[in-house]
């Protein structure tokens, strides 16, 4: 019977390390770290393309520099109440529009718990485990990512990690993010940004992807 050609998972490592070395890596978290350092490189510029275009924290009616979002749709920005004030005649409708895009998420049930790492310079390395949906405030922005390894269940969380959950891209809204995350996905690390909010105890997303933020 002849020998099988399946490496070893020794060998499979020494093949990839031997592969990084001739990409100018000494090993693998070498080779993350500046992966990471490109994506947050990529995402300001985006950001920075965004604020030029004028969709990234512009004042709807001045176009100056916006802090407060739009408590109706939360994708837009003003300067300041009396801003809002003047252009919701402007923005009524599409303000309407945008809030009937929100839809509600469908959980995953999962047979396990759902593990996640967060990095943090100064707090190191913690793990948070399972669905976790008691955020701080009520509307926030959320990380979607499609599984690498292309099976059904995009991880969703925010920035504190005090949401997190994970959701199939074959329901309704999970296809929608899909299909935005992958033409959107310039340098093909399969996520992407999108608003959030919980009303009447129900996640929902807005499938409108946003500008890349840095975390």
């Amino acid at each position: 019977m002849a020998a099988s050609s399946k490496k070893s998972p020794e060998e499979e490592l020494k093949d990839i390390n031997e592969e990084l070395k001739t990409m100018g890596f000494d090993n693998m978290g070498e080779y993350l770290a500046a992966m990471q350092k490109n994506v947050k490189k990529m995402a300001n510029l985006q950001r920075d393309g965004a604020k030029m275009a004028g969709v990234l924290k512009n004042c709807n009616k001045c176009q100056s520099v916006g802090e407060k979002r739009c408590t109706g749709c939360f994708l837009v920005w003003y300067c300041g109440r009396d801003c809002q004030s003047q252009d919701w005649a402007n923005h009524k409708e599409d303000c309407k529009k945008t809030r009937k895009k929100y839809e509600e998420v469908e959980f995953m049930e999962l047979a396990k718990y759902v593990t996640a790492i967060s990095l943090d310079q100064k707090e190191g390395c913690e793990a948070h485990h399972g669905i976790r949906t008691g955020p701080k405030v009520a509307q926030f922005v959320v990380k979607v990512q499609i599984a690498l390894d292309g099976s059904d269940g995009m991880l969703v969380y925010n920035k504190d990690r005090d949401v997190q959950y994970t959701m199939s891209y074959k329901s309704s809204l999970g296809n929608k993010i899909k299909q935005q995350i992958e033409n959107n996905d310039f340098m093909s690390i399969k996520k992407g940004y999108f608003y959030s909010i919980i009303r009447d105890g129900k996640n929902l997303i807005n499938p409108q992807i946003l500008p890349p933020e840095t975390w």
